[in-house]
């Protein structure tokens, strides 16, 4: 890799960093039981959309294995996934 193509790399990733840093506050809770951590908990973190199908399969899977509490991000679903997720009483939307 070159120095030019080095630089260009790493002018992105602040371009990436900076729009992040911006588009934060768009987030909005839906479903805020971030109260229930307890310390120590096992959490998992994840985005979805339109995963309403998978969504308690997925659930089932991870609390098996021991996840506490669930963290997600809906991108904007139209499927009745967010209102899933709501209504689940370890996951925060």
């Amino acid at each position: 890799m070159g120095i030019w193509q080095s630089y260009r790399l790493r002018l992105a990733r602040k371009r990436w960093r900076l729009r992040a840093l911006r588009k934060r506050r768009e987030l909005t809770n839906i479903t805020d039981r971030t109260n229930q951590i307890k310390p120590g908990a096992l959490l998992l973190f994840c985005t979805q959309r339109n995963e309403h199908i998978r969504l308690p399969y997925f659930l089932k899977y991870y609390r098996n294995i021991g996840i506490d509490h669930f963290l997600f991000v809906d991108n904007d679903s139209d499927d009745g996934a967010a209102e899933y997720l709501a209504e689940q009483p370890d996951v925060s939307l």
